[in-house]
């Protein structure tokens, strides 16, 4: 049978979207904060979300750990698994912070780590596909990569307490 996509709750309270049958927590993400949503439930919702892009950066600069210490060309699903979180993460953060600012509006300080976080991680996600061509790169390409997923993060966590702390 089929499910059209409705949000309900799991065994243990927990929000999930429900599409095809199948429940998934990382769905709860996908959730638009409607204009009817309540201040709690706006807090509730950017925190859960906050959660989930923290427990990616980990993650994230753990695979890239490993894949700076072997051929990535030799290991593709640690390669795919650590694009796909990366790219997944930004989208998030940006999904987040959009939704705020739409329903909230954004402080100046928001929006500068807003920019910084997509800054860092464009620019981390260019010299890794820059790198990921397997062709010689010079050496900045590989300095870069190696500095922006840290500022990625760091820039990551302050965009994760700015939406938090307001």
């Amino acid at each position: 049978y089929f499910y059209s996509p409705s949000l309900g709750q799991d065994h243990m309270g927990t929000e999930v979207c429900r599409i095809s049958g199948v429940y998934s927590p990382f769905s709860y993400a996908q959730q638009s904060l409607h204009a009817n949503t309540s201040q709690e439930d706006l807090i509730k919702k950017i925190r859960t979300r906050s959660c989930i892009t923290g427990a990616m950066l980990i993650p994230n600069l753990a695979t890239g750990y490993m894949l700076s210490n072997n051929n990535f060309q030799e290991q593709p699903i640690l390669f795919t698994t650590h694009k796909l979180v990366s790219v997944g993460n930004l989208v998030l953060m940006d999904l987040t912070t959009f939704q705020k600012g739409k329903k909230v509006g954004l402080s100046t300080a928001e929006i500068i780590a807003a920019i910084s976080m997509n800054v860092c991680f464009i620019s981390t996600i260019g010299t890794g596909g820059a790198i990921s061509t397997g062709k010689p790169m010079p050496d900045a390409v590989y300095t870069l990569h190696r500095i922006t997923p840290w500022l990625s993060a760091i820039a990551s966590g302050l965009l994760i307490y700015l939406l938090n702390t307001r």
